[in-house]
């Protein structure tokens, strides 16, 4: 017998739906088989058909949201709709409240936050009071709200670390094209002399000290701070 009779869903009735359409009650085909509880088959069926895993329907959830919120949690169907390839993970609802703030909100635990930042949930997006996930439940009294507080902590600076890291490699890069180009240092503005030393003070030196410089000196500058970015 196929699966899906099995659980008293048939598969039929997706080839039939509209996908596109809103029933009586504004919900999409998918938020509406998240909110009656189908299987992962018929979700995945109607994904296949292009159905919108980010259209919004009460309160301006999406249907991962809206699943999220359900008091008998589908473990499966979770892992499943926050895995797609189109999953919403950072869409947030009427007041910007994303997966992530959800997450923490309704109290799940550890494995949950990890498939959503493995899958890619941003920690950095805000909600409309200008607060990320952290930010808002920075103050939570439980252990396991803490316990997730911190991993969104060390999952945010390891991820400043990479854009800084970035960043500096690209202006240093640029830098030194200039330097190869025969290009005298001072025709760098003074905000991309910044942006080479100001925010990163593991480079013990000032844009003083840059400006001041002759070109083989910035030359050697360069050369240095490449192979630091390289170890």
């Amino acid at each position: 017998m196929d699966r899906s009779e099995e659980s008293g869903h048939s598969l039929e009735f997706v080839q039939r739906t509209e996908v596109f359409d809103r029933n009586e009650n504004n919900r999409t085909a998918l938020y509406q088989a998240v909110v009656d509880r189908k299987p992962v088959a018929y979700l995945q069926k109607l994904i296949d058909e292009l159905a919108d895993e980010s259209a919004r329907c009460d309160d301006g959830i999406t249907p991962l949201m809206r699943l999220m919120y359900d008091n008998y949690l589908q473990r499966d169907t979770f892992f499943f709709l926050s895995g797609t390839r189109n999953a919403p993970l950072d869409v947030g609802d009427n007041n910007g409240e994303t997966p992530l703030m959800t997450l923490i909100f309704v109290g799940y635990d550890m494995e949950f936050l990890e498939q959503l930042l493995k899958n890619g949930a941003n920690p950095f997006i805000k909600n409309k009071h200008g607060q990320t996930a952290r930010e808002k439940y920075q103050q939570g009294g439980s252990r396991k709200v803490q316990d997730i507080i911190h991993r969104l902590k060390t999952v945010e600076d390891g991820l400043l670390e990479e854009i800084n890291h970035e960043r500096l490699t690209a202006v240093m890069r640029g830098v030194q094209q200039r330097i190869s180009a025969g290009s005298p240092l001072s025709i760098l503005d003074e905000d991309t002399i910044r942006m080479i030393v100001g925010d990163f003070t593991e480079f013990s030196i000032t844009s003083d000290d840059i400006g001041k410089m002759k070109n083989g000196e910035a030359r050697d500058y360069v050369k240095a701070t490449m192979i630091k970015l390289q170890t």
